[in-house]
């Protein structure tokens, strides 16, 4: 392997680790302000987050610098920049949703899972889920809307605590540990909170791989 292309892996590596905090703050400042306040969110200063890294790599000839364009806004919403989402899919750290299941990862308290949607604007920031909700899939979420909201609605999260239980192994797993970023199709997803999704979990199951003809 050649200096350069040391170097460049390196830097490559530390841009991926740092977008990723960028990403997960942003999230929960757009969670602590509501979905519906957007405009309750300062805009960023500067209106790209910059990353200068200077690699001290004794393999590195040169230290580098370099900015990376992470967010930009259009009609009140928020969206990761093309090059982020490369540049964490390079590094495997997007994970596909959307055909739903019970995601296994960090909780809110420990910093949550940020959602990204393709819509036809680009990556949407949509929200942020946590270890242990389920994420039903958009066809089985639009034929049983109502089913789904009085499941989530029975149990609330204060009202219970979760903690790392066990399950069949045919339930389906959305597992975020490597893959801290989800990517869900455009379209609904329900989430399900985890304390609901526990009392649950076989019959969210059921209704996420029900098959339709």
């Amino acid at each position: 392997m050649s200096r350069k292309t040391s170097c460049k892996s390196f830097f490559a590596k530390a841009a991926v680790e740092y977008n990723l905090v960028i990403l997960t703050e942003f999230t929960k400042k757009m969670i602590i302000a509501g979905s519906s306040s957007f405009d309750q969110i300062p805009d960023l200063e500067p209106e790209y987050a910059i990353l200068y890294h200077m690699i001290e790599d004794r393999s590195c000839e040169f230290s580098h610098k370099a900015s990376i364009p992470v967010f930009y806004k259009k009609d009140h919403k928020y969206f990761i920049s093309n090059q982020l989402f490369e540049l964490l899919q390079n590094d495997n750290k997007i994970i596909n949703g959307s055909e739903g299941g019970l995601v296994m990862g960090k909780s809110h308290n420990d910093g949550g899972i940020p959602v990204i949607q393709k819509t036809p604007d680009g990556y949407q920031i949509l929200v942020e889920v946590e270890g242990y909700e389920y994420i039903v899939n958009p066809i089985s979420s639009a034929k049983f809307d109502f089913l789904l909201s009085q499941i989530n609605d029975s149990i609330q999260p204060e009202n219970d605590t979760v903690e790392t239980y066990m399950f069949d192994t045919f339930i389906k797993v959305i597992d975020t540990t490597n893959s801290p970023v989800m990517l869900i199709d455009y379209a609904n997803h329900f989430v399900i909170n985890r304390v609901a999704t526990k009392h649950n979990l076989l019959r969210i199951n059921q209704i996420n791989n029900f098959k339709w003809k």
